[in-house]
């Protein structure tokens, strides 16, 4: 069985202060590409699971996304030489912020099983790669990147950077909620 790192990407991987859907504004965050590089050669596969209902909410495509995360990937790449294994993203919300009625009827799925706190992401993966997920961890901003984590029994990791403005949801969660291990970068 492989074991595997999860990191959400806004706020953790690049900078975001809302909704990014052009590639032109992507960032990554200081020291992430090194982090990145040591846990790979530690033999952890490295795999993005990110919300993203900037599509349901229609201000972003899907390809838009890919777009973004292929960015991300190749500044990674030639930032250190380090490679995300696969990137998973979900586009559902319970609440999306757009009439269009196409929108609505395609993203607009209450509780979907991979909008985190929701672990869907991390199953597939899982189940994809062959993960042991005991021997796996999560790392993102966000309390749901924690519960996400935590509900398929990998350790967690929360970023509470004080210098990056938090992205809206990551404060979302259940008070009860503790990660193993927080850090401010």
């Amino acid at each position: 069985m492989k074991r595997a790192v999860f990191v959400d990407r806004d706020n953790t991987i690049i900078l975001n202060d809302g909704y990014i859907g052009d590639p032109a504004g992507v960032v990554l965050l200081p020291h992430v590409a090194a982090g990145l590089m040591q846990l790979k050669k530690e033999g952890f596969m490295l795999i993005s699971v990110s919300n993203q209902a900037g599509v349901a909410h229609g201000m972003f495509t899907e390809e838009d996304v890919d777009r973004v995360n292929a960015e991300m990937c190749r500044q990674l790449e030639h930032a250190s030489g380090v490679t995300i294994d696969k990137c998973y993203s979900c586009y559902f919300h319970d609440k999306p912020k757009t009439q269009d009625p196409e929108l609505l009827k395609k993203y607009w799925i209450p509780n979907h099983p991979d909008r985190k706190p929701n672990p869907g992401m991390l199953k597939k993966a899982a189940a994809e790669f062959g993960l042991d997920l005991d021997q796996c961890w999560m790392i993102g901003d966000s309390l749901k990147d924690v519960e996400a984590g935590q509900a398929v029994g990998c350790r967690t990791i929360l970023l509470s950077d004080p210098s990056i403005t938090a992205s809206p949801d990551s404060k979302k969660g259940s008070e009860n909620t503790r990660p193993d291990f927080e850090t401010d970068s």
